[in-house]
């Protein structure tokens, strides 16, 4: 009987020990996501500042409607490289 008592402690504190680490381990999937995300708003804001950049000094040179149009086409051409490169990386 007591083989039997002593293998259920053990079982109960093995359990206890793997949910401990499931937890820290959540907790630390948690914390990156946030961090990740937080990068990424930090990446579009800069992204967004580096465009309007670059729309200045093309409008400084050109007209305003031209250096939209330019600044979004080359927007939309880094896109869809990204895009290709993504759909390449996925077969």
């Amino acid at each position: 009987m007591g083989f039997l008592l002593d293998l259920i402690v053990f079982a109960v504190s093995t359990v206890e020990a793997k949910a401990k680490a499931v937890r820290r381990g959540i907790a630390r999937l948690v914390i990156a996501c946030a961090l990740l995300a937080a990068a990424l708003i930090f990446l579009i804001v800069g992204l967004g500042f580096l465009l309007w950049g670059l729309y200045g000094a093309l409008a400084a040179g050109t007209s305003p409607i031209a250096a939209a149009f330019i600044t979004g086409a080359i927007v939309l051409l880094v896109a869809a490289v990204l895009a290709l490169t993504a759909k390449v990386l996925t077969r």
